[in-house]
């Protein structure tokens, strides 16, 4: 019997149920009045998985799902983070990570102006980035 086991290790803004949440919050009072095809396809009660989708296609965010165990520290303290990403969840990855010489960022502000650039247009002006962007360290077997 084999059994496979797959490591990842990223630097991104998590999209959970959480944080889609207050996106969503903030963007469904915009697309009801310029989008209604937007606002009808995301007004509904569970559009978690849908909406992951849709910012996979346009925002380049990727799918994790059935880790068998997470890690995940806050990038502006590195702080051990209690977020909560349910059996799966999306992650929009920064362009630059860390190396043993030298740090990919020269401070907080330019990882949440990085983050802006990739998909501000749908983020609330009060988005919490301290808590959402996050070093995770994951594991899968199977």
């Amino acid at each position: 019997m084999s059994m496979d086991i797959s490591v990842f290790h990223s630097y991104g803004l998590l999209i959970s149920e959480e944080s889609a949440s207050i996106i969503l919050s903030h963007m469904l009072p915009i697309w009801k009045a310029e989008k209604p095809e937007l606002y009808d396809r995301f007004s509904e009660a569970d559009v978690f998985l849908n909406f992951g989708d849709y910012l996979n296609s346009h925002y380049d965010a990727s799918f994790y799902g059935n880790a068998d165990h997470l890690s995940c520290y806050r990038i502006c303290d590195h702080e051990f983070s209690e977020q909560e990403t349910g059996d799966y969840f999306y992650f929009l990855d920064l362009n630059r990570s860390p190396s043993l010489f030298r740090p990919a960022y020269t401070d907080f502000r330019e990882i949440i102006q990085e983050v802006k650039s990739k998909i501000g247009e749908i983020l609330p002006p009060d988005f919490p980035f301290e808590e959402y962007l996050l070093e995770i360290l994951g594991e899968t077997w199977g």
